[in-house]
C-alpha cells in the first residue's frame, strides 16, 4: 500500500469527477461512471451519400465563414432513441488536418427540429476525434481534473460510434457549455456568457464594446447584445491601480476558480488556452454573485499536447515550464496574469493552489491508476477502431512514453510533479515527495490477495475503509470509532475483481491502493 499524509479529497475515485455526488442533473446517466457508450447515428440517406453531405456542408460553412448547416438524424445512445434531431462536422484542426481521414468530429442538437427536446436533459453535446492524442485520455483526464477541484467545468465520457449501423470509431463525449450547463452549475442562466476567441487576451481597447467584436463570443443574450459587464472586467483588469487591484478584481472575477483554473492549465501545460494561445476558455456573469466566472474549454492538447512560437517546444522544457510562465512575442500580452503575478497575495494562492495539485491531484500515485482504469475500458474499443490516427501499439506507448511529440502520460506527471515539489520546497511548502517516503508502509492490509476478509494494521489509527470497485463506484464502506491495533473487514459479499482502496483518518486520506479479491 501507497501512504501519504496529505489528504486526497476522496481521490481515487478513478477517475470520476464531482458530479458523482450530485444527483438528478442534466447529464448525470450519461457522465457518471466510466464506460464506453454507443451512438448510432441514423440518416435516411445512403451512408455514402449521408457522409458527402456532412463533408460539403462543413466545407461551405468553412469558405463562407457561415453558420454551420445541421442535417436531420436519428440517434440511438445505449438502445435510447431521439428522433429528429440535428448533427453537423465541426472543428478546425480536428477537420482538416491532414490524417483526419473519415474520422471527423460531430455536434449533435437534440432539439434543433422538436423545441425542448433533450437526451438526459442535455440540449446538446460534442463528439471529439481526440486527433493528436494518441492516448485519447488527454480531454478525460484534464476535464475530470477540473471537475474534482471544484470547478464549473464540461464532463467527458467516452462512445464507439457508428453511422449508419456502420462503426465509425471511439470518440470522446463532451458535455457544451449552455443554458442547461449554467443552470446546473450555478443555478441560473441570465447572464452573458462570452467565450474567449479568436484573441481573448483580455487587453484593454476602449469603452466601445465593437472594439472586442473579434476577439470574445457573445454565446446568450443575442438580443440584447450589452458587452458593458465584459468592457468593465477589462477595465479593472488594466485600468486598476496597483494598490486596489486586488480588492478591485474580486468585486467582478471569482478570483479562486480562475487561480485554480491557471494551476491545472500550468501543471498540466495546457497551452493552447488563456495561458498560451490565449483562447478556449468561457467566462460567464453569474447574476446570483454578480461576478465572472472561469469555465475551461478544449482541453484535448492538454499534457504538453499544444506548443506554438513563444512557448516550450522540447519535452524537458514542458517538464521544467515554471510556474509564471508566459508567452512570449508580438500579441501574447496575458495582463490578468501579469498583474496577478505583480501581487503577492495572489500569486500565493496561485502557488497554494498548484501545492494543493501535486499532494491532493496529480501524482504519481493518485494519477496512475486513473491512467490505467481508463487504458483498461477503452483499450478493446481503440483495438476496434480502423479509423483511429496511430498504430495501437502507439496506443500504448502514450500511456508511459513519447508518441509523435504527445508526452507520455505517466511520465509527464511524474517528470512535473518532481520538478514542481523542487519549485514549491524552494518557496517554504513542505515537500510531498518527502512526506511521502516517510510515511511509506505505515498502514498494512493483508492478507492482498484476499477472500473473506482483509486487516488493516497501522500506528496512524485510521477511521474508515472506502472500497471503489473499477467502475468508480463505491463497492464497500466501514468506519469505526475505536482502533486497538487491528481491525478486520468482511469482504466476503464482494464480487471478484480489483477494487481501489481508501482509507480515511478522521476526514482525511492516510492510504491509498488497491486490493484483489478472488473467491
Amino acid at each position: 500500500m501507497k501512504n501519504f499524509k496529505y489528504p486526497l479529497n476522496q481521490i481515487l475515485f478513478l477517475v470520476f469527477s464531482l458530479h458523482l455526488v450530485a444527483q438528478n442533473k442534466a447529464g448525470d446517466d450519461l457522465f457518471t461512471g466510466l464506460t464506453v457508450h454507443t451512438i448510432n447515428i441514423q440518416s435516411s440517406l445512403p451512408l455514402e451519400v449521408f457522409w458527402d453531405s456532412l463533408i460539403y456542408y462543413k466545407d461551405q460553412a468553412n469558405l463562407n465563414g457561415g453558420d454551420d448547416t445541421y442535417m436531420k438524424v436519428d440517434i440511438t445512445i445505449d438502445n435510447v432513441t431521439t428522433y429528429d434531431i440535428g448533427v453537423h462536422l465541426k472543428g478546425n484542426s480536428s477537420y482538416s488536418a491532414p490524417n483526419s481521414g473519415y474520422k471527423k468530429s460531430f455536434k449533435l442538437d437534440f432539439d434543433k427540429y422538436i423545441d425542448g427536446q433533450d437526451y438526459d436533459g442535455l440540449d446538446k453535446l460534442n463528439l471529439n476525434n481526440c486527433i493528436g492524442d494518441p492516448s485519447m485520455m488527454r480531454e478525460k483526464l484534464t476535464l475530470d481534473l477540473f471537475n474534482n477541484m471544484g470547478l464549473p467545468s464540461p464532463r467527458a465520457t467516452f462512445a464507439n460510434i457508428y453511422l449508419n449501423d456502420t462503426l465509425w470509431g471511439l470518440y470522446s463525449v463532451c458535455e457544451i457549455v449552455e443554458g442547461t450547463f449554467l443552470k446546473n452549475r450555478f443555478g441560473e442562466k441570465d447572464g452573458n456568457l462570452f467565450k474567449g476567441d479568436n484573441s481573448g487576451h483580455l487587453i484593454w481597447e476602449d469603452n466601445n464594446q465593437s472594439s472586442y467584436y473579434g476577439d470574445y463570443e457573445l454565446e446568450n443574450n443575442d438580443s440584447l447584445n450589452d458587452w458593458s459587464d465584459l468592457v468593465h472586467l477589462l477595465d479593472i483588469i488594466n485600468n486598476t491601480s496597483d494598490n486596489d487591484f486586488e480588492d478591485s478584481l474580486e468585486t467582478v472575477l471569482n478570483i479562486d476558480v480562475a487561480l485554480k483554473y491557471w494551476s491545472i492549465c500550468n501543471l498540466l501545460v495546457n497551452l493552447d488556452s488563456y495561458l498560451g494561445s490565449g483562447h478556449n476558455y468561457y467566462i460567464y456573469h453569474n447574476t446570483l454573485t454578480d461576478k465572472f466566472e472561469w469555465i475551461p474549454w478544449d482541453v484535448n492538447e492538454s499534457i504538453g499536447g499544444f506548443s506554438m512560437n513563444g512557448m516550450p517546444t522540447t519535452i524537458d522544457e514542458m517538464y521544467n515550464m515554471a510556474y509564471d510562465f508566459l508567452p512570449t512575442g508580438t500579441g501574447t500580452e496575458r495582463p490578468l496574469y501579469e498583474r496577478i503575478l505583480n501581487n503577492t497575495n495572489l500569486t500565493k494562492q496561485y502557488t497554494d493552489a498548484l501545492h494543493e495539485l501535486i499532494v491532493d491531484y496529480v501524482n504519481a500515485d493518485t494519477w496512475n491508476p486513473k491512467i490505467d482504469s481508463i487504458a483498461d475500458v477503452i483499450r478493446p474499443y481503440i483495438y476496434a477502431d480502423s479509423n483511429f490516427f496511430y498504430p495501437s501499439s502507439d496506443f500504448e506507448k502514450n500511456i508511459d512514453t513519447v508518441v509523435d511529440g504527445a508526452p507520455g502520460l505517466k511520465l509527464f506527471i511524474k517528470e512535473r510533479t518532481s520538478y514542481y515539489d523542487s519549485v514549491l520546497v524552494s518557496m517554504g511548502y513542505p515537500s510531498y515527495i518527502d512526506e511521502k517516503e516517510n510515511n511509506k508502509n505505515n498502514i498494512l492490509i493483508f492478507p492482498n490477495p484476499a477472500n473473506t476478509s482483509i486487516n488493516i494494521q497501522s500506528n496512524n489509527t485510521p477511521t474508515k475503509l472506502i472500497l471503489y470497485n473499477y467502475l468508480g463506484e463505491e463497492a464497500q464502506q466501514n468506519e469505526w470509532k475505536n482502533y486497538s491495533g487491528i481491525i478486520n473487514i468482511d469482504i466476503s459479499h464482494l464480487p471478484s475483481g480489483i477494487y481501489s482502496c481508501i482509507i480515511n483518518k478522521n476526514d482525511s486520506c492516510i492510504s491509498s491502493g488497491k486490493i484483489a479479491v478472488i473467491h
